[in-house]
């Protein structure tokens, strides 16, 4: 690529590439990515800088990409496994004679949890 100088991108035409993005938001993008990646980006020409982000920077994000790809495609396939417990158990509004619900609020002497009446030996 022979570019020289920042003025050389046309960021317009790079924007448009992305897509959904402006020209400012991948300058930005552009200067993130070569002061965090890029050894030594003061004393390359821009060219230069390119050609090291797409040898050696481009692989790393992509091979990211597909591992965060795959990561959420697992998530999915996880979330599609899970059930509401109304999915399982029958709601009170069903006419099934199956399902009784017992008043366990009054225990009797028989029964565990009620201590009155006990006898020590």
């Amino acid at each position: 690529m022979r570019v020289e100088d920042t003025a050389d991108i046309d960021w317009d035409e790079v924007a448009q590439t992305i897509g959904k993005v402006t020209p400012v938001c991948v300058q930005k993008s552009f200067y993130r990515l070569k002061v965090s990646r890029v050894p030594n980006w003061t004393s390359l020409s821009y060219g230069e800088t390119i050609d090291f982000l797409k040898q050696r920077v481009t692989p790393l994000l992509e091979e990211k990409l597909r591992r965060r790809g795959r990561k959420r495609k697992r998530e999915e396939a996880q979330e599609e496994n899970l059930f509401l417990l109304s999915d399982i158990v029958s709601s009170h509004d069903e006419d099934d004679d199956d399902y009784v619900e017992l008043d366990n609020s009054q225990l009797t002497s028989g029964q565990p949890g009620r201590r009155s009446g006990r006898r020590r030996l």
